[in-house]
C-alpha cells in the first residue's frame, strides 16, 4: 500500500487492544433465548433470530483507529499493552497484516481482553459486552522511551487517564525544548467517567463523543463544542461526532462549524464507526484541511463504514466512492 508522501512523521495511537469476537445476528436476541446459527436466508425467510456469522478481529479504540489511519494510506503505530500468551499471535498478525507498527509495545503476562459484541442486521446497532481482568495499562514511564522526534502526531484514547497525563506533560515539555510540531489529541467517549475532564486541557485537538456529551447534560454537538470549548487550551480545535447527526467542531477563535453525516445505503455494521471518524479526521488535519473540511471528510469515512463489516474492504469501498481522492 502506498503510504503518504507528503507526510514527513508518523502517527502515533495510544490506547487499548483486544480481541473483538462479534456475533451479526438478525435482530437483537430477547432475554432468556437461545440463538442458533443457521444460514442468512433461513433466518430471514422463516422470520426468526438466527447467527448469520461469526468473527473474531483485533479491536479496541485505539487499535482501530490506528488501523483506518494506516487503511488510508497514514504512517501509523500503536502503542499499547499486549497480552503475552496464545492470542499474542492473533494480535501481532492483526497489526502486520494492516501494516500498524507495534515495536514500542509492552508485553504483560495476562488474560487477552475480549469485547463480545451482537450487531443486529435488523437495525445496525452494535451491543459490546467487555471484559479485560487483568492485563496492565501502558506505563507512563514508557514514554521517555519514545523517538519523539519521529511522529507529527500523536493521539491518546481517554483511558489510563493518569498515566495519560502524565505523558502528554511530558511530550508537550520536550516538545517545546525540541520547537519539534507534533500535535497531541485526546479521545473523551466512555460517559459517566468524571475523570475524563482533565485531558480537555491538554490537548491540541479533542475529540468528545455524543454519549460523553449527552452524559454531561448536553443535547445538541453545536452547545457541546461552544461549552467544552472554554475548558481547552488556547489555539486548540474542539470535535464532536453526533451520529447519524453529523459533526461540529469549536475553532480556536470560538466560531462553531458543522456538517451533516453522510447516509449508506444501509447500515450494516457501526462498530467503529467512533474510531473511524477520529482516524480519518486526523488522517485530514494532518495533510493540511482546514477544520470544517476535515470533519466533513470524517463524516463521509465513518458514513462508509458503517455500510460494510469490519475494516478490510473499508479503503476499496472508499476509492469506489471517490472518498480518498476529494
Amino acid at each position: 500500500m502506498e503510504r503518504e508522501r507528503n507526510m514527513t512523521g508518523r502517527v502515533l495511537v495510544v490506547g487499548h487492544v483486544c480481541i473483538d469476537i462479534i456475533n451479526y445476528l438478525h435482530r437483537f436476541p430477547e432475554e432468556d433465548t437461545d440463538v442458533g446459527s443457521s444460514s442468512a436466508q433461513e433466518a430471514l425467510g422463516g422470520g426468526g433470530n438466527r447467527c448469520l456469522d461469526q468473527q473474531w478481529q483485533r479491536g479496541g479504540n485505539a487499535s482501530n483507529t490506528a488501523t483506518v489511519l494506516s487503511l488510508l494510506g497514514a504512517d501509523a503505530e500503536f502503542l499499547g499493552s499486549i497480552p503475552k500468551g496464545s492470542l499474542c499471535r492473533f494480535i501481532e498478525d492483526g497489526f502486520g497484516a494492516d501494516s500498524v507498527a507495534i515495536s514500542h509495545c509492552p508485553r504483560f503476562e495476562a488474560q487477552t481482553p475480549t469485547s463480545c459484541v451482537i450487531v443486529s442486521q435488523e437495525t445496525g446497532t452494535r451491543t459490546i459486552i467487555h471484559s479485560n481482568r487483568d492485563l496492565p495499562e501502558v506505563p507512563a514511564e514508557l514514554v521517555r522511551s519514545l523517538p519523539l522526534a519521529e511522529y507529527d502526531w500523536i493521539h491518546f484514547e481517554g483511558r489510563n487517564i493518569n498515566n495519560v497525563k502524565l505523558m502528554i506533560e511530558y511530550i508537550r515539555a520536550e516538545r517545546d525544548m525540541m520547537k519539534h510540531k507534533l500535535t497531541i489529541s485526546v479521545e473523551l467517549e466512555k460517559p459517566g467517567r468524571k475523570e475524563l475532564e482533565v485531558l480537555l486541557s491538554l490537548g491540541d485537538v479533542i475529540f468528545v463523543s455524543k454519549d460523553y456529551a449527552k452524559a454531561n447534560g448536553f443535547s445538541d454537538m453545536e452547545t457541546t463544542v461552544r461549552d467544552l470549548k472554554k475548558r481547552t487550551p488556547p489555539g486548540s480545535v474542539l470535535i464532536c461526532p453526533w451520529g447519524e447527526v453529523g459533526a461540529a467542531a469549536c475553532l480556536p477563535d470560538g466560531s462553531v462549524v458543522s456538517c451533516d453525516a453522510h447516509s449508506p445505503p444501509s447500515v450494516v455494521d457501526t462498530l467503529g464507526a467512533g474510531d473511524t471518524f477520529i482516524a480519518a479526521a486526523i488522517w485530514r488535519l494532518r495533510r493540511g484541511d482546514d477544520v470544517l473540511s476535515a470533519v466533513r471528510a470524517a463524516c463521509r469515512v465513518a458514513g462508509v463504514k458503517v455500510g460494510v463489516r469490519g475494516f478490510q474492504c473499508l479503503r476499496q469501498q472508499l476509492e469506489s466512492a471517490g472518498q480518498l481522492l476529494n
